[in-house]
């Protein structure tokens, strides 16, 4: 699956677009787009302050996810496909049900600008982790569906990522 401003699904051996969805943003630029570890369902996020959910075999949107006030970095799923998480240059990243798009959480730390990239932590989706271009690591406990809190890490982060054990 590529992205740019069009949304693409290709032919792993040939490189053959497949399904294409113009303009999938509109003229916004698509900065990421995420698998669902199911391959039921992709998620793009744009400079448009949007996250779309998509049908993979359609390509058609099916949602549309609101609320973030600034342009979105990521988009990640976790592991079982039901959550997704965002990323905005805002200073937050957001928790939404991927089954509807219902918004479950405004996830932000005290000193974390510019929420860059987020992943899960393997380990049950326990805990995700946020990296911002000013060195700022946020992690958040995502105990879903109670309330995550909030704390900070003075590492330089470009992009954050957990091994598979969810050891490191």
């Amino acid at each position: 699956v590529l992205a740019s401003w069009h949304l693409q699904v290709r032919d792993v051996a040939t490189g053959a677009v497949v399904r294409e969805r113009e303009e999938a943003h509109g003229w916004k630029a698509i900065d990421a787009i995420a698998v669902a570890p199911s391959g039921r369902q992709l998620a793009t996020v744009s400079w448009d302050e949007t996250a779309r959910l998509w049908d993979p075999e359609t390509l058609e949107c099916v949602t549309v996810l609101q609320g973030h006030t600034d342009s979105l970095g990521y988009v990640v799923y976790s592991a079982d496909s039901s959550t997704i998480a965002t990323s905005c240059w805002r200073n937050e990243a957001r928790l939404w049900r991927a089954a509807d798009g219902k918004p479950l959480y405004i996830l932000s730390g005290p000193g974390l600008t510019w929420v860059t990239s987020v992943c899960f932590a393997y380990d049950g989706d326990r805990f995700l982790v946020g990296g911002s271009e000013q060195a700022d690591v946020g992690v958040w406990e995502c105990a879903l569906p109670e309330r995550p809190s909030d704390s900070e890490a003075a590492v330089a982060v470009a992009a954050p990522a957990v091994n598979l054990q969810g050891k490191r």
